[in-house]
């Protein structure tokens, strides 16, 4: 298993990708809110991916809520 952080122009980490068999199965996205007024200044979001290598289920950790891709439309739902 390998592992590859990515990060955003503040030098902050955007991006852990957890790589396996030559393939990625799902990363955490983390991301960052200046505004003074965000109810969260940072969140996380886990994207788990499939073996066509899309990711069609998104859990974000931080408020808890998740959604799903269509796997027709390609488009995202709204968050529950």
């Amino acid at each position: 298993r390998n592992f590859i952080i990515e990060l955003n122009e503040d030098r902050n980490v955007s991006r852990y990708l957890y790589e396996k068999d030559g393939r990625i199965h799902k990363t955490l996205l983390v991301n960052y809110n200046n505004n003074p007024n965000a109810k969260h200044k940072v969140e996380t979001i886990v994207c788990y991916f499939e073996e066509d290598g899309i990711s069609y289920y998104q859990k974000n950790t931080t408020t808890s809520k998740s959604r799903t891709r269509n796997k027709l439309t390609m488009k995202w739902n709204p968050w529950k």
